[in-house]
């Protein structure tokens, strides 16, 4: 039987304090400047901060409670965090990782996201059934929109006018217009729709739909759905590279996927660690990160090859991971 992701969350997060694993080094006693990988440990209560040259743990910061999904803002500065169990979302300065605010949002948030232009970030509330807005400027939450049935992820389009929202339980994916913040569409999708990428040069949106094991292209343009790509059991997150390489970690297949976004065809499954979640690029593109709370470890895959480069262990749950540079 399929897991549910969210289901699963909400029994890992009652583990918190139970130390499964042991990270591979003590953080550095003081911020270092740098390309780091951030790592969001739901179970422990912590981000942990890994060093790309050598794949050493370098910080580690408390967050509670129970951080989930994570977004970099566009100018680099900030950090922002989901917080599963308490209901908020967590703001962190970079490079200097001190907390700037924590903003009260909706039940359960999930995938949260930056638009464009770094103005506004946009948190899922799974179990509320809305998207809250926050103004980015004070940190504060300027509007909440109604979605469809457990809102999972959370996209900006690269102009900046349209939001996308997968509702996971509700097997659909939404729009609105970030001018007048009504909503201009409702598209059904496979079941349990995730994670989201999205090309604006081909005007296409990649949706993780988990229990189909596919993945669905949407048309941004005529808001419908152009192909399904199968993939591994239970695509959840995606992610785009600038050469046109789509990345799925397949969470109940222990697996990666590797889409050629012109053939719309797999290219290649690579094995990596149990219960596959958050990817993430270096800014050069040449490795991608892949959090494994199954397994307690991140797996570091080469972009050229498609080989496992090395699987190192981080905290007890990881499930998120981004790029800072």
């Amino acid at each position: 039987m399929k897991t549910r992701i969210i289901i699963l969350l909400a029994a890992a997060v009652l583990l918190a304090g139970c130390e499964l694993g042991k990270v591979a080094d003590e953080p550095a006693k003081s911020p270092q400047k740098g390309p780091r990988i951030v790592v969001s440990d739901y179970s422990s209560n912590k981000i942990y901060f890994l060093r790309p040259s050598d794949n050493r743990i370098i910080d580690k910061l408390p967050i509670n409670l129970a951080p989930t999904e994570m977004a970099v803002s566009p100018d680099g500065k900030h950090l922002l965090v989901s917080n599963f169990r308490n209901d908020t979302v967590t703001a962190i300065t970079l490079p200097e990782l001190q907390v700037a605010a924590k903003v009260n949002v909706g039940k359960m948030p999930m995938g949260v996201s930056f638009s464009p232009d770094g103005q506004l970030a946009f948190v899922a509330n799974s179990e509320e059934d809305t998207v809250s807005v926050i103004s980015v400027k004070d940190f504060t939450e300027a509007r909440r929109l109604k979605t469809g049935a457990s809102p999972y992820g959370t996209l900006v389009s690269p102009d900046g006018k349209t939001l996308y929202v997968t509702n996971h339980k509700g097997s659909t994916l939404s729009r609105y217009s970030t001018e007048s913040w009504e909503k201009t569409g409702d598209l059904p999708v496979q079941m349990e729709p995730y994670g989201m990428a999205c090309d604006g040069g081909k005007g296409r949106l990649y949706v993780a739909c988990y229990m189909t094991e596919s993945v669905c292209v949407i048309d941004t343009v005529s808001w419908k759905e152009l192909a399904k790509i199968p993939v591994g059991d239970g695509p959840y997150h995606l992610a785009l590279s600038s050469s046109g390489l789509l990345f799925v970690s397949n969470n109940e297949e222990g697996s990666l996927s590797v889409i050629d976004t012109e053939t719309l065809k797999e290219k290649q499954r690579v094995p990596v660690g149990k219960g596959p979640c958050g990817l993430a690029r270096t800014p050069s593109e040449d490795l991608l990160y892949v959090a494994n709370e199954g397994s307690q470890s991140v797996s570091i895959i080469t972009t050229t090859d498609f080989k496992t480069a090395a699987e190192i262990q981080v905290g007890t749950t990881p499930r998120c991971v981004v790029a800072v540079r």
